[in-house]
């Protein structure tokens, strides 16, 4: 066995080999990518090679505006994905992290003697989501040492479920979205933190802990499912600063339709627009027991999925001073009840039809006869997608809908149909009528 002076001899030299070899790897390296080069442009480095370390600078701050580890450890190795991180540290605003890899991404930082990310604003936790890998647990230990390394963060996507208290130690977070299961103790100290958080989104398909969201003074934007939404309503309804309820997933529910005249009620001031998909119960009674008329401020309105059961648009207690409108997916919408809805609402000025297949020529004509009448005339904006028997007679009869523009004019649309439900609030409004 050799003796440990002979080891540490050994070990020398090998090392000293090993950087001559990395040497010499790296001169063949670079003669490489030089000789791709042409003469012209080999003098040019030769003649600014002082300016290179800056231009690789500018260049990588340009390809790279995100940290991906992902990317770059399949890219660069050991020494190399040091030098660039080191680089670069000062100027990336976001990074990307992997959960299931996150403490081997933690010990690459460290070792480049990089300690803070200080200039990282923005954070995305990704998790590997493949069938093989759904089920694999990973180590939650390593996210108690983000909120130091990231002290500036003020914006974070987690992908992965979250079990520890991490999250609320980012003092400065003003936007944070979950896609995957949390704790309840965990989303309860995000709540009470005290940090300035503005925007949560919550997507993930869990009910998520509702208790305490009130004390996020200053959160404005709210998404949540619609199991969490009936689960926490009264304590979101507590938001002082909530400007947009968007409620996603949803289905056929019986208390979906109490729960939204819970909010129309108690925000019926403050609500300036609403969009709903009425799929989760007798849309026409819906609309009635909403009673949106009582909202003096809604100035904005679209349905989606709803069957009109060509009831009177009278008894359905829509609001009267509608600027912008859209129906979506209304298969029995007529011409009749369009034509209602446009008089009751005198100031609309942009109306939005996709896949309304029952209305037809006797619509415009009743638009161009509203519109005309009375002293002012308020020009409107229509719309048009996937309702082809009102965009082909407008094609058909073009030169004569082009002299009416100052009345009606009509454009084609990008079919689209929203399955959430959506409301924004104007606090102003509410101030207003104190």
């Amino acid at each position: 066995m050799p003796s440990p002076r002979k080891e540490d001899t050994n070990s020398n030299e090998l090392d000293g080999g090993s950087d001559s070899e990395r040497e010499n790897e790296d001169l063949a390296m670079l003669k490489i990518v030089l000789r791709k080069l042409s003469v012209n442009d080999q003098t040019l480095l030769h003649r600014h090679v002082s300016h290179i370390p800056d231009a690789l600078h500018m260049l990588w701050r340009l390809q790279h505006p995100r940290l991906n580890f992902d990317l770059m450890q399949r890219k660069l190795h050991g020494s190399d994905l040091e030098l660039f991180l080191q680089e670069m540290i000062t100027d990336i605003p976001s990074i990307k992290f992997r959960s299931e890899n996150l403490q081997d991404e933690l010990n690459i930082l460290e070792r480049a003697n990089i300690g803070r990310l200080l200039h990282v604003k923005c954070c995305i936790i990704t998790w590997e989501k493949s069938a093989s890998k759904q089920n694999t647990k990973f180590p939650h230990w390593p996210f108690l040492a983000l909120p130091k390394l990231m002290s500036n963060l003020t914006d974070l996507d987690v992908y992965c479920p979250v079990q520890d208290c991490f999250i609320d130690q980012f003092g400065k977070l003003e936007a944070l979205k979950i896609a995957e299961e949390i704790s309840k103790p965990a989303m309860e100290a995000i709540y009470l933190s005290g940090a300035p958080l503005k925007c949560l989104n919550l997507s993930g398909s869990h009910t998520y802990p509702m208790c305490c969201i009130s004390y996020c003074k200053q959160l404005s934007n709210l998404f949540v499912n619609l199991d969490t939404f009936l689960a926490g309503q009264n304590e979101i309804l507590k938001l002082p600063k909530l400007t947009e309820l968007k409620i996603t997933e949803i289905r056929e529910n019986k208390d979906t339709t109490k729960a939204l005249a819970n909010v129309v009620q108690t925000k019926a001031n403050e609500l300036v627009g609403i969009q709903i998909n009425c799929i989760f119960e007798d849309h026409v009674k819906c609309l009635s027991e909403l009673a949106l008329n009582r909202c003096m401020n809604l100035t904005e309105l679209q349905l989606s999925n709803c069957i009109f059961a060509y009831q009177d648009m009278a008894k359905l207690c829509l609001p009267t001073v509608i600027t912008f409108a859209r129906f979506s997916n209304c298969p029995d919408l007529t011409d009749e009840q369009l034509l209602d809805f446009i008089k009751a609402n005198a100031q609309m000025e942009e109306l939005l039809l996709d896949q309304c297949p029952e209305l037809t020529e006797d619509l415009l004509h009743g638009v161009l006869k509203v519109r005309s009448s009375g002293n002012k005339q308020v020009h409107l904006l229509l719309r048009i997608a996937k309702s082809p028997n009102l965009w082909d007679t407008y094609q058909q009869n073009l030169k004569y809908w082009t002299r009416k523009q100052s009345i009606l004019k009509m454009e084609s649309l990008e079919s689209s149909v929203s399955e959430d439900i959506v409301m924004h609030f104007d606090l102003a409004k509410e101030n207003e009528n104190l």
